[in-house]
């Protein structure tokens, strides 16, 4: 039998280079191809080794990376791009093996999260694509048949990130305080609090000036600055004439303190309408991108951006990118004093509000700015608010060294929190000697230690004094106030606090503290504390009380996996599957749930 001619070189490497990279599963296949072919004879080995076959599929899967590790793999594996992807993989394997482990056990999870983040951007992408690709809502089951735990892994992924991407934050404000950040990507670190990665802001930005840049060329803008004498001021006119097309602008009265303003992943996208502080970062961004010395400025009000006018003998100018179109240029003589004036400003303190100043006196705005916008009455979820509290107070423990402020900064910090950002990155950022490192030490400390004893509690039904009538996953119905909500965890008597329980007056109930009290999720996203006295079983749920639940309660895939929903003529009853996790807390919940929505 004749064998098949074997092709030339080059033309399998033709071949393989029409494999198309993909952050999506076809993307994958392509490499797995590739490493398959390389297991097959030496001619496609070479072929499939060819590094700049490699390089698309290295730089199209891996866009976030620590850049002096990165660097450090350039050299060791010399531009190979196939050694410098197999080792990323291999890191994207360890990651992901700590995950199995942190999703599966409360046991560990911070020490194994740790080390997850330790890894930082580098394995970003294989976490990002895992969760991504595994969000979704709940999937429903009417077989009893558990689902897989792919809402709870998703759930965990996106708090890695979170906490990877506040590490890079916290450690950008240290360079800050040296001077080595500017103010565009210092004050874009307000979104590392919120999950997102400094590249994610930069590309952002980079969208927008890029098309701010091409809107000034096509106005007949000469943006090369070799015109000695050259009057930028109808430059950052057609700026602001640009961000207005653009459909950035002036915020209404009524969204003034909408807490999305404040954040550059917000009013880059779908926030556009926002306050001066935001408007002028990105104005800043724009100019600074065609080479105009523009800067912010800490003006009273509002936010104002300073521009250096390139002419001899010519005054700065300052833009207000607040105000109508028409005159947005205001004069360093007439416009600032009159201004000041109406803000009670002397004179001889005109220097302090008008000179041009970097990321930390912006931050330390915006974090005023946050502080009143969780004041205000617009309605702010749980975790948009917990998070917009931790950047807040920890931006201003870095910034400022406000020791004062340590407390209410752990009170709202999960213990993954702890263990990676504050640990790793804010408390060695202090001296030892200092209140700052000693208060932080002790307080994660304290949050961790309490979390690793309640890790170890297991809740077992049978060998509780009372008997527990309700389950973790059933859904309820408050019996005097009406709110609806699921059951996430139980005491066999009430373990709250002596103050608790005379403000809640439970020693009034029918059966007093003496009760079964099940810790809860309510359907307004609130956590509640509930008497088994006060529960009403749920019967006949629909679905939307499931996805009210599911869209209002950001911790639920944490502790639930699925819905389970059996139909019977004219009946129906639902419950959550646990989790892992919770399954391992209450590890008789799951047989009583099961068998009280499949009745025999």
């Amino acid at each position: 039998m004749n064998s098949v001619p074997r092709l030339p070189l080059d033309c399998l490497i033709h071949i393989f280079s029409q494999l198309s990279p993909s952050r999506s599963q076809d993307g994958e296949i392509c490499v797995r191809t590739l490493a398959r072919c390389s297991q097959v004879d030496t001619a496609l080995r070479q072929a499939s080794s060819v590094a700049a076959i490699w390089e698309p599929h290295y730089r199209t899967r891996y866009e976030q990376c620590n850049e002096v590790k990165d660097a450090e793999r350039v050299k060791v594996y010399n531009d190979n791009f196939k050694l410098m992807f197999v080792e990323r993989r291999r890191l994207d394997k360890i990651a992901l093996t700590l995950m199995d482990k942190i999703v599966d056990s409360r046991q560990g999870r911070t020490e194994h999260a740790r080390e997850v983040v330790k890894m930082g951007l580098d394995v970003w992408d294989a976490l990002k694509l895992e969760a991504e690709a595994l969000k979704g809502p709940l999937r429903t089951s009417s077989d009893g048949s558990i689902p897989k735990p792919n809402a709870t892994r998703s759930f965990w992924l996106h708090a890695i990130l979170e906490e990877i991407a506040r590490g890079y934050g916290v450690r950008l404000w240290r360079q800050m305080v040296h001077n080595e950040v500017s103010y565009v990507d210092g004050y874009s670190s307000i979104s590392c609090f919120f999950g997102k990665t400094q590249k994610e802001i930069n590309d952002l930005l980079h969208d927008v000036t890029a098309r701010g840049r091409e809107y000034l060329r096509k106005a007949g803008f000469d943006l090369s600055f070799e015109v000695i004498g050259q009057d930028v001021k109808p430059i950052c006119v057609k700026i602001c004439q640009f961000m207005h097309d653009e459909g950035f602008g002036r915020v209404d009265a009524d969204s003034f303190h909408n807490i999305k303003n404040q954040f550059p992943h917000c009013y880059l996208t779908t926030n556009r309408k926002t306050i001066p502080i935001s408007l002028v970062h990105i104005f800043v961004a724009i100019g600074r991108a065609v080479g105009i010395q523009a800067s912010p400025v800490d003006f009273p009000g509002r936010v104002l951006a300073h521009v250096a006018d390139p002419r001899e003998n010519e005054d700065d100018f300052f833009v207000d990118a607040f105000v109508d179109l028409s005159d947005p240029i205001l004069s360093l003589r007439d416009d600032i004093p009159r201004l000041l004036s109406r803000q009670g400003i002397p004179p001889d303190r005109t220097v302090d509000y008008i000179s041009p100043c970097g990321p930390i006196s912006m931050l330390l705005r915006a974090g005023r700015n946050v502080m009143a916008a969780l004041r205000s009455p617009i309605n702010t979820s749980a975790s948009l608010s917990r998070s917009s509290i931790i950047f807040t107070l920890g931006m201003y423990i870095q910034l400022s060294d406000r020791p004062d402020l340590v407390r209410p900064f752990i009170s709202g910090c999960e213990p993954l929190d702890c263990a990676t950002f504050v640990a790793e990155d804010m408390i060695p950022s202090h001296p030892e000697d200092s209140r700052t490192h000693e208060l932080l030490t002790v307080g994660i400390n304290d949050v961790l230690e309490r979390e690793k004893a309640e890790a170890e509690v297991v809740h077992y039904r049978s060998e509780a004094d009372v008997s527990i009538q309700y389950f973790v996953g059933l859904l309820f119905r408050h019996r005097l106030y009406g709110y609806a909500g699921c059951i996430f965890g139980w005491d066999p008597v009430c373990a709250a606090s002596e103050e608790w329980i005379r403000e809640m007056r439970v020693d009034t109930l029918p059966r007093n503290r003496l009760q079964p009290f099940y810790h809860s999720f309510c359907d307004d996203g609130s956590i509640r504390y509930v008497a088994e006295d006060n529960i009403t079983v749920l019967l006949n749920p629909s679905q939307g009380i499931f996805s009210t639940l599911e869209e209002n309660v950001n911790m639920l895939p944490r502790y639930f996996t699925g819905i389970h929903m059996v139909h019977a003529g004219n009946t129906s009853r639902g419950r959550f599957f646990l989790s892992p996790e919770v399954h391992k807390a209450y590890p008789e919940d799951d047989a009583i749930g099961r068998a009280w929505v499949e009745p025999s």
